[in-house]
């Protein structure tokens, strides 16, 4: 859970819900749209995304289906107060809700952003709940970090996972280092940590 609608320039904002009250066909489909809308502190639609029609199984029936919106936060973009509006409509039934959010984009600073756990390296299938004999994909960006004479990023990322009882699982952390090839303008510097889920437990990562 993200502790505080605060973002970092590069960073990224889901925001989840469900869909109350949808019409599932005979198929046991639901139809809907979502578009979303960001506007500044003084009301200025800044991006707008036109409704993108998606269609979602209700295998157990019922009347709800979970949905979410997703916005990249430009490595550019200034400081400030943003509001964002989801906007659903169940197109059977033509009905519609607005959902909004507030968040604030953060001056820019060094910092993790784009922190994420997923199933492939892509990072196209998140894993919420991974299960043993999985791999996970830890994956995160650095941005607002400094740059030496050869106006190359000089970063390190280390990842060290513990136990329930907060032992390191590993003698020495997993390591990378990212950003010596990268341009010389590049505001962002990936990692990736593939991580092989052998026994069950709780960690920390």
């Amino acid at each position: 859970a993200r502790a505080a609608d605060k973002l970092l320039p590069g960073g990224e904002l889901f925001i989840c819900f469900d869909i109350d009250g949808v019409t599932i066909d005979g198929d046991g489909m639901v139809h809907y749209s979502i578009g979303t809308a960001v506007a500044d502190a003084q009301g200025k639609v800044l991006f707008k995304q036109e409704p993108k029609e998606l269609a979602a199984p209700a295998a157990l029936g019922g009347d709800s289906v979970p949905a979410y919106a997703h916005l990249d936060v430009g490595l550019q973009s200034p400081p400030g107060q943003y509001t964002v509006t989801v906007t659903v409509v169940d197109l059977p039934s033509k009905h519609s809700q607005e959902l909004k959010r507030t968040v604030e984009v953060l001056p820019k600073d060094f910092g993790l952003v784009r922190v994420k756990t997923t199933a492939d390296p892509e990072g196209r299938i998140p894993v919420s709940v991974p299960g043993v004999g999985e791999a996970l994909w830890v994956s995160c960006g650095a941005v607002g970090f400094a740059r030496g004479d050869g106006k190359q990023p000089d970063l390190a990322f280390e990842l060290r996972v513990l136990d329930e009882a907060g032992k390191p699982v590993r003698t020495n952390p997993y390591s990378v280092e990212a950003g010596k090839d990268a341009p010389a303008d590049a505001a962002l510097a990936a990692a990736q940590f593939p991580l092989s889920l052998n026994r069950p437990g709780k960690f920390t990562v």
